[in-house]
C-alpha cells in the first residue's frame, strides 16, 4: 500500500547469511522524521553503536527514499545512504540521484538496509517484492558504467534491461573493494 509518499516497507538484507526480511516503519515515525534522510538517520542510531568497526561486518548500510521520490517531478530521484563512515568514525549521510530511488520504490520499498559480508561477490536482485542473490564475481574490477554496460556473461542481456523492463544498479567502483588500508591499482 502506497499511503501519503510512503509504501510503509523496509528490506533488511543480510549478506552473511544471505536472507532478507522486510520490516515496516510505524507512520506516526515517518511522520515525524519525514523523508529518507529521517528515517536513514533514526535506523543508524538505533542500530549502530559506538564500539562499531565502520569496515568491519557489523556495520550496515542504511538506503532510504522519501515521500517525492520517484513521483513525476523535477528532482524527485533522491534517496538518502547512511553508514558509519571508516575516516570519521562516525554517522555518514550522503544524498545521491539517479534512478536507484526510484525503482526501490517501484520494487515496494521505502528503504533497504545492508547488513554482514558476504562470503564471496554477491549481487542483489530485488524485483516485485521478490529478492535473490547471485554471484557477482564476473563483475569483480569493473567500473560502475562497464558494469551497467556489459553482461560479463554471454547469456544475458546488459542489465539495463534485465528482465524485459528498465532496471537500476548500484555499484562500488574497484577503488572500494580495495582492501582498507591499500590503493587501488588500476594496473593491476
Amino acid at each position: 500500500m502506497f499511503s501519503g509518499g510512503y509504501t510503509g516497507r523496509i528490506l533488511r538484507v543480510d549478506l552473511s547469511r544471505k536472507r532478507h526480511s522486510v520490516e515496516t516503519v510505524e507512520e506516526r515515525i515517518r511522520h515525524r522524521l519525514l523523508g529518507g534522510r529521517g528515517v536513514a538517520a533514526w535506523m543508524y542510531y538505533r542500530e549502530i553503536g559506538a564500539d562499531v568497526d565502520p569496515l568491519g561486518p557489523e556495520n550496515k548500510v542504511f538506503f532510504m527514499a522519501g515521500p517525492l521520490t520517484g513521483v513525476r517531478l523535477p528532482s524527485t530521484t533522491k534517496f538518502q545512504l547512511a553508514t558509519k563512515g571508516p575516516e570519521t568514525r562516525m554517522y555518514l549521510c550522503s544524498n545521491g540521484g539517479g534512478d536507484f530511488g526510484p525503482r526501490l520504490k517501484q520494487a515496494g520499498f521505502d528503504g533497504l538496509v545492508i547488513e554482514g559480508r558476504a562470503e564471496d561477490w554477491t549481487y542483489l536482485t530485488i524485483r516485485d517484492g521478490e529478492v535473490a542473490f547471485g554471484d557477482a564475481r564476473p563483475w569483480k574490477g569493473l567500473d560502475s558504467e562497464a558494469a551497467l554496460e556489459t553482461a560479463p556473461w554471454p547469456s544475458v542481456r546488459p542489465v539495463r534491461t534485465w528482465y524485459g523492463c528498465p532496471t537500476s544498479m548500484w555499484t562500488t567502483e574497484p577503488s572500494a573493494a580495495a582492501a582498507p588500508g591499500r590503493c587501488w591499482d588500476p594496473s593491476a
